[in-house]
């Protein structure tokens, strides 16, 4: 299938030969201290983590307990303390037994194993969506796997259907560097949270949206660093990183890896990513220096790398951009976006993505000392610079609400996270009502003189829909006035 203009409704690896990917031709689917302020600041990076996770594609073969009738556990009742609370931390052990008691006791959930880690440690992935799509996840992972292979499908028509009846899928990922260690934490709060709420917004993302949650592609270097952080609480060394490498052989290199794949890790997550799944969004979170921004988003540093198509850029852009107004809404500052992180590196978890039509988010939060807290002045703030942001004190378009500098404690981190998480299912919606629209224009195109969104078609469908239902509503009505009451008490 030649694809010859631009269409918002595929994603995957699929290139057709002798192609280039460009906004022209890319077949994708279209769809982000006080005690009060580090409160608030947790809850950002948990909303952040919750929008890229997408859900596993296996569910266990036992039934599972509908969410009404058996109580989530939350993370402080299993771990016995509240993920982000200060210098306190989770080893692998202890993220994986939450993850299995939540897969367990709730609907929503699944866990399924993707992989070994080079040291041998289990890899997991949650998937969190509604419970009827949970039940149904082999049936979206075969519509994925069409959607992204245009060889896969014979129409126009039957590609619209698949867009219709599939789902946006939306990966999260958490500390692939191991010292960057609050998104592996904070991941426990959002799968609760995801799993357990009940009010409208949370309901409609769990409908259209299939959540693959990954707690740490690196669960070796989880497991390294908590151990060391454990071991020198209340020591010099204290807060800082382990004096050996976090991943066996790559160290902070285990997220260069994506154009060898010569590790573990990445043959499992790449595995999961363009031969199952085929995601719409990938969201990797990171953590960056202490003495910058508080948080980064997208859009990234310009130039943009030609050789990614437009099209997938302005949707980054466009999400990103939606990141950082609902966070600075939210009352969080020091948000930054258009500076220091660019597009021109390929061999990374968000970076990867682009040449598999997929959308690649990155953030970058503010760092603590492991888990920490640390104390940021505001001379520390000022002679912070990079490129895009001439100072960490000076608003400017990108950088509109500096933080005034204090403390920083790994909830802060967490609470933008979860919001910018929260934000990436919303961006879900978003890409369903994108697609939704191009469909409309595609009917459109055709009628004679009509545009989508004509008055008149609005109304004559709406007059339409009514008569139509009266139809439906009249036909059984008629039917049960002929039948004898006595009769069918009889049968009853």
């Amino acid at each position: 299938m030649h694809v010859t203009e631009p269409r918002a409704v595929a994603t995957g690896s699929y290139q057709a030969p002798g192609i280039n990917q460009d906004s022209s031709r890319s077949v994708c689917k279209s769809p982000p201290g006080s005690g009060c302020y580090r409160s608030r600041f947790c809850n950002l990076l948990l909303s952040t983590v919750s929008i890229l996770v997408v859900l596993i594609s296996a569910v266990y073969a036992q039934p599972k307990r509908e969410s009404g009738t058996r109580t989530i556990p939350s993370p402080r009742s299993v771990l016995g303390f509240n993920p982000g609370d200060d210098r306190t931390i989770a080893d692998w052990k202890q993220i994986t037994d939450y993850f299995g008691r939540l897969d367990k006791a709730s609907d929503r959930v699944a866990v399924q194993t993707i992989g070994t880690s080079t040291l041998g440690r289990t890899m997991i992935a949650a998937f969190i969506s509604a419970p009827e799509n949970i039940r149904s996840l082999e049936k979206y992972k075969a519509i994925q796997g069409r959607l992204a292979d245009p060889r896969r499908i014979a129409s126009d028509v039957e590609r619209d259907q698949l867009v219709r009846d599939g789902k946006t899928v939306v990966v999260i990922s958490c500390s692939i560097h191991s010292t960057e260690i609050v998104a592996s934490q904070m991941e426990m709060q959002l799968a609760y949270n995801l799993a357990s709420a009940s009010d409208p917004d949370t309901l409609s993302i769990l409908r259209n949206t299939i959540l693959i949650l990954i707690p740490s592609p690196n669960p070796d270097g989880v497991d390294i660093v908590a151990n060391w952080y454990r071991k020198t609480l209340g020591t010099p060394n204290e807060g800082r990183e382990p004096p050996e490498l976090y991943h066996h052989y790559a160290g902070h290199d285990d997220n260069r890896d994506w154009f060898m794949l010569d590790l573990k890790e990445t043959k499992a997550i790449t595995h999961l990513f363009w031969q199952e799944w085929f995601p719409e969004i990938v969201y990797d979170i990171h953590q960056q220096g202490s003495n910058g921004s508080r948080f980064f988003v997208p859009p990234f540093y310009d130039p943009p790398n030609p050789h990614i198509a437009p099209l997938l850029l302005r949707e980054v852009g466009l999400i990103g951009h939606k990141m950082a107004a609902d966070v600075t809404a939210a009352g969080f500052k020091g948000i930054l976006t258009n500076a220091l992180y660019d597009t021109w590196w390929h061999g990374g978890f968000r970076t990867a993505p682009y040449f598999h039509n997929s959308i690649g988010i990155l953030t970058e939060a503010s760092s603590a000392r492991i888990m920490t807290p640390s104390n940021v002045t505001r001379e520390q703030l000022a002679r912070s610079s990079t490129r895009g942001m001439r100072s960490a004190m000076e608003a400017t378009t990108n950088f509109p609400d500096p933080w005034p500098g204090g403390a920083w404690h790994p909830r802060d981190i967490m609470q933008m996270v979860i919001r910018q998480g929260m934000g990436f299912a919303v961006a879900g919606l978003f890409v369903g009502a994108l697609v939704a629209s191009a469909l409309a224009r595609v009917v459109s195109s055709v009628l004679v003189a009509v545009s989508p969104t004509d008055p008149l078609v609005y109304s004559l469908a709406g007059v339409f829909t009514i008569i139509i239902t009266l139809i439906a509503a009249a036909i059984p009505a008629h039917r049960a006035l002929r039948v004898d009451p006595m009769e069918a008490l009889r049968f009853e």
